[in-house]
């Protein structure tokens, strides 16, 4: 599900105007943290 997301805000970044990019960055940076965080999650489970 999050790398999805991060896939459309991308799609999304690269459509936008330049000055609306900032917000989206930071989107995408919360998209990237909660996709390391889930998948830490499913390693330890697994151990």
């Amino acid at each position: 599900m999050s790398n999805e997301t991060k896939y459309w805000l991308c799609l999304i970044r690269d459509t936008i105007l330049p000055n609306e990019k900032e917000k989206l960055n930071e989107m995408l940076n919360e998209a990237d943290e909660i996709s390391k965080i889930i998948a830490s999650i499913i390693i330890n489970l697994n151990k």
